[in-house]
């Protein structure tokens, strides 16, 4: 039996990035991360904003969203057999 799931992968330039260390700046990586298939930039951008107003400080600096707005999420099918 073949299973086939749906998610999105971060990207820039084309290739994988390396999403825990976007605070600092673009690197990329081998391996992508995957992401719901429901998630956008701008939901994502959001839920960093919130986290931030919830915490009462920049947890996540502003390198962070700089750095999100300049990469695209990209669908991505994964099949297992």
């Amino acid at each position: 039996m073949k299973v086939e799931t749906e998610f999105k992968v971060l990207t820039h330039d084309g290739r994988f990035v390396d999403a825990i260390k976007l605070c600092d700046g673009i690197y990329y990586c081998e391996i992508p991360y995957l992401i719901s298939k429901e998630h956008s930039i701008g939901r994502m951008l959001e839920m960093g904003r919130k986290i931030n107003e919830e915490e009462g400080e920049a947890v996540i600096g502003n390198g962070w969203f700089e750095n999100l707005r300049k990469c695209e999420l990209v669908r991505v099918k994964i099949g297992f057999i």
